[in-house]
């Protein structure tokens, strides 16, 4: 079976995609253990020292990382204006994958190529790259759409672990 659909993406969706990738990189595990014993051991400075200098600096971290979140929101808000004439895509999606069309010719992304997936309520983001991927709109894929990507993720990509469905 073979579908053919175009994908119109929105603000919401670039924006999403541009925190989705944000978020992907920032919380890795080790990250996180390295933020968390870093600014842990910040804001608990006081409780040990009766120096309160470090507490700050570990809350204005926090600040800063919140702060760095809206500004790539807006970052990405600013870049969808830029180029909202070429974020409509043309797929085709079949049992060993999806094409699509670039500026440099047709791609074909098979299945077993994606290395990071994440499904949530409105779309997919799709990686076959570290820093390569895409998005799918669900508002734009039928049912049956939707369980042949997934059925093709489960079946062909190599590491289970790195693709998170909802269904």
């Amino acid at each position: 079976m073979e579908y053919k659909f175009t994908q119109n993406w929105t603000k919401e969706d670039y924006v999403a995609f541009a925190v989705n990738h944000l978020l992907q990189n920032f919380l890795k595990t080790r990250n996180l253990i390295l933020y968390t014993v870093s600014i842990g051991y910040l804001i608990l400075t006081p409780l040990l020292t009766q120096r309160w200098e470090f507490f700050y600096v570990g809350i204005g971290l926090i600040v800063l990382f919140i702060g760095y979140l809206f500004m790539a929101k807006r970052s990405a808000a600013k870049g969808y204006d830029r180029n909202k004439e070429s974020l409509s895509i043309e797929f085709t999606l079949n049992e060993s994958g999806l094409m699509y069309e670039t500026g440099e010719g047709i791609v074909t992304e098979n299945w077993q190529n994606f290395t990071y997936v994440k499904e949530t309520e409105k779309h997919f983001f799709m990686y076959f790259a570290a820093h390569k991927g895409f998005l799918l709109a669900k508002r734009d894929l039928s049912e049956d759409m939707i369980i042949m990507i997934r059925r093709g993720l489960q079946t062909h990509v190599v590491n289970q672990k790195r693709i998170k469905l909802l269904g």
